[in-house]
């Protein structure tokens, strides 16, 4: 039975100006009865890096890593402090949609499933939106599916920004993996080598596109060759 479920987020400086968005998508919320939400946002790097401006809830936390480490490392350190049997990550420039918390809840409660994701929408700079292409159904995910798709190509038919997945399974993974970029899909594919997860079709997300997020930047050939070494250790 899930009780709580927990949203992590990491902070940097160079998504801040996006978050008063962010706040105001998971403040409005709502979740089934029974199923409290606990938010815990990790500042990367000291307190002080960032004024921050949230409203006084008693579900939000902000924690800090202490030093720079990126979005991976302030995630794992969101884990440490959350409750939740379930954790979800949401990035500090992304918005969700009504009811994308509620979904994942009643998803989860399936206990077939230990991970899952949802359709999301790009937001575009000028505030529109167009639809992320993914497989654009409900379906089952198959133990080792992602695995497959990231050893073919660094593009997946799921977004791995709307993952949320039980807590002893993301623990059982190791957390978000220590690496420059695709931190996440390295954790989604460990997940899905390891059980099976549930693609919705209705989206949650809106999925910020803007010149300074980290996928905008210019991938190198270092990040392929981590991703070919990670999955080959995975299909062994």
């Amino acid at each position: 039975m899930i009780s709580v479920l927990s949203v992590l987020t990491a902070l940097g400086p160079d998504v801040a100006d996006h978050f008063a968005e962010t706040v105001e998508s998971v403040v409005a919320q709502r979740l089934p009865a029974g199923v409290e939400l606990e938010w815990i946002v990790c500042v990367d790097g000291p307190p002080g890096v960032i004024d921050l401006e949230l409203p006084d809830d008693p579900r939000i936390t902000v924690v800090h890593s202490g030093r720079p480490g990126g979005p991976g490392l302030c995630r794992n350190v969101a884990a440490t402090r959350s409750t939740g049997s379930v954790l979800r990550n949401l990035d500090a420039d992304d918005v969700l949609l009504p009811g994308a918390l509620a979904a994942d809840v009643r998803t989860l409660s399936d206990p077939r499933y230990g991970w899952c994701t949802s359709e999301a929408l790009d937001l575009l700079p000028d505030g529109t939106t167009r639809a992320f292409a993914t497989g654009g159904r409900d379906r089952d995910i198959a133990r080792g599916e992602i695995v497959e798709q990231w050893r073919r190509s660094e593009t997946l038919d799921v977004h791995v920004c709307t993952l949320a997945v039980r807590r002893r399974l993301f623990w059982a993974a190791g957390g978000y993996t220590a690496l420059p970029r695709s931190e996440d899909v390295a954790l989604l594919a460990r997940l899905s080598a390891q059980c099976v997860g549930r693609h919705r079709s209705e989206p949650g997300l809106l999925y910020r596109k803007w010149p300074g997020q980290i996928t905008a930047v210019d991938r190198d050939e270092s990040n392929r060759a981590v991703r070919e070494s990670i999955t080959a250790a995975l299909s062994s």
